[in-house]
């Protein structure tokens, strides 16, 4: 797996590029550091450190890098989350080992492709 990393922007429409966008995962790889200097520097949440479950995925479309995203073990207690889907504390106690919450979603900053929201929108179909 190759990647190349580029300051230059990515500019035009999502339907001009050929390549496909892809999601590595790079959790205990040698890639891991390189994700977390890039979620620090550039997502506006930075990073530190994950506590608990998590997976890590560069994103690419080609070889390119584009962005960088994160999973990780839901929320023990949310009471929105909670209320909203009707779980009582045995519901929730059965049923949390199935969640997982998006901790980090990134587009680097250089990637000026229109419709951003669609680019979103094609990574929630593949993750």
């Amino acid at each position: 797996m190759v990647y190349k990393f580029s300051k230059s922007p990515l500019t035009g429409k999502v339907s001009d590029y050929k390549d496909k966008l892809q999601l590595h995962k790079v959790d205990e790889t040698k890639w891991e550091k390189y994700w977390n200097e890039l979620v620090k520097e550039h997502h506006y949440l930075g990073f530190e450190s994950s506590i608990g479950c998590r997976i890590k995925y560069i994103i690419t479309l080609g070889e390119r890098i584009v962005g960088a995203i994160s999973f990780c073990s839901a929320m023990y207690h949310l009471a929105p989350r909670d209320n909203y889907i009707g779980w009582d504390a045995k519901t929730r106690l059965a049923m949390l080992p199935n969640m997982i919450n998006n901790n980090r979603f990134l587009i680097l900053p250089e990637i000026k492709i229109q419709n951003q929201f669609h680019l979103m929108n094609i990574l929630k179909r593949i993750c």
